[in-house]
């Protein structure tokens, strides 16, 4: 099946790493963008990370694609997130409603007394009835990102609603 989008966001200040301007090189018409703090002669950005990261391995078996759950084996894959994220500061965690998607962030947040928050937006493409040739169904989808089967959506429309979702968190 194709990659479902899971969002991790975490914010950071940048410390240790300041711009040093003259105070005469901003004026009101260069005043630093949204985000941007001016503090004397020093900037601070203020900038967020985000990770994507895809499913643990789905049990392919259940056909289908909300409830689809992980195997034992993507359960374990799930685990070794919090292995692999040790060291790095997460504010967020953010899946789509798929059971396979928040099960395999969910032992990270829990590892971090996160709550995992669901959006719809970041669903992956719904392919509207199960599909047994899927390697031929996504080269065509590939090549046309207008086509899509009857119930289910494009790659364009996919796009457009995961960017949308995006844009939601960002904001």
């Amino acid at each position: 099946m194709t990659a479902i989008c899971i969002l991790i966001v975490f914010k950071c200040l940048v410390q240790n790493k300041s711009l040093s301007l003259r105070r005469k090189s901003l004026s009101r018409q260069a005043l630093p963008p949204p985000g941007i703090k001016y503090n004397q002669r020093k900037v601070e950005l203020n900038l967020t990370t985000i990770y994507f990261i895809r499913h643990a391995e789905p049990d392919l078996r259940i056909k289908d694609e909300v409830h689809r759950p992980l195997t034992k084996s993507g359960t374990r894959q799930a685990e070794r997130l919090v292995e692999s994220f040790a060291g790095l500061q997460i504010d967020t965690v953010y899946s789509s409603p798929a059971v396979r998607a928040y099960a395999t962030v969910k032992p990270l947040a829990h590892s971090r007394n996160l709550t995992v928050r669901t959006l719809e937006g970041l669903h992956e493409r719904r392919i509207g009835t199960w599909v047994d040739d899927f390697e031929t169904f996504s080269k065509r989808q590939w090549s046309d990102f207008g086509y899509k089967l009857e119930d289910g959506e494009s790659l364009g429309e996919a796009q457009s609603r995961n960017l949308a979702a995006l844009r939601h968190i960002l904001h």
